[in-house]
């Protein structure tokens, strides 16, 4: 969660500061990422789709999902039907 949080606001000031920079720094900043062909695919795959960090962001949304429909089945198995709370 925190990882998530540090990514959203540097992102998010990323993008805030390339409005003031003007196209060509938002190109170089592009061009720069694309490059980065040492990460990603955890050195498997030579051209990965997506970088390190894009991998950990969806691995760790793929945990947190995971997690949330298991704790909801498991909270949930313990009701009856007749109680009215499986209606959703």
């Amino acid at each position: 969660a925190c990882m998530l949080l540090v990514f959203t606001v540097i992102h998010v000031v990323g993008n805030f500061l390339a409005l003031f920079s003007g196209p060509d720094e938002l190109n170089g900043e592009g061009y720069f990422f694309d490059r980065q062909v040492w990460t990603g695919g955890f050195g498997i795959i030579k051209d990965p789709p997506l970088g390190l960090a894009e991998e950990y962001i969806a691995l760790a949304l793929l945990l947190h999902v995971s997690v949330a429909l298991k704790r909801s089945w498991d909270i949930s198995m313990n009701y009856c039907l007749n109680t009215g709370r499986w209606n959703m």
